[in-house]
């Protein structure tokens, strides 16, 4: 049996929770929090060097997204692209059990927060925040601009 993930949330920001030491963040796996209008990346201790890569020159992310039912096991559901304005932008792909749940279609083209988080002494600790944008996209990968106002 496997432990339940657990997030804490004061709004948009994570307050607590069990991902550092769960088995998902083991296996190195990423893993996008839905909550308050905020897109919350959490990053395991093996590849916290990812925040250091997404933080040069980023303007915005991109959350781009399959439509749910189109989710497979085993399959990409989520792009997530920090913007940086250069040609191979910082991006990952994540499977629907890396995704607490998906923002609803009434959400596209809001701005959004984007957020990385890391764990510091034991406790959540927000790396990078920047305005975030959802999509609906056909496929994945996705990894085009889009305009931002």
């Amino acid at each position: 049996m496997h432990d339940l993930l657990t997030i804490e949330n004061h709004g948009p920001l994570i307050t607590a929770s069990n991902y550092w030491t769960h088995e998902i963040a083991a296996r190195g796996l990423l893993y996008l929090s839905i909550n308050a209008g905020a897109a919350r990346l959490m990053v395991p201790d093996s590849q916290r060097s990812a925040i250091s890569d997404m933080r040069p020159g980023a303007r915005h992310i991109v959350v781009s997204m399959l439509p749910v039912d189109q989710w497979q096991p085993g399959a990409y559901c989520v792009e997530w692209m920090v913007e940086d304005g250069s040609d191979s932008p910082w991006s990952c792909h994540l499977s629907p059990g890396q995704i607490d749940r998906a923002p609803g279609p009434d959400d596209v083209g809001k701005a959004w927060i984007g957020s990385a988080w890391d764990n510091k002494k034991g406790r959540p600790h927000k790396c990078l925040e920047r305005p975030a944008y959802f999509q609906i996209v056909p496929s994945l990968p996705w990894l085009k601009r889009i305009e931002v106002p």
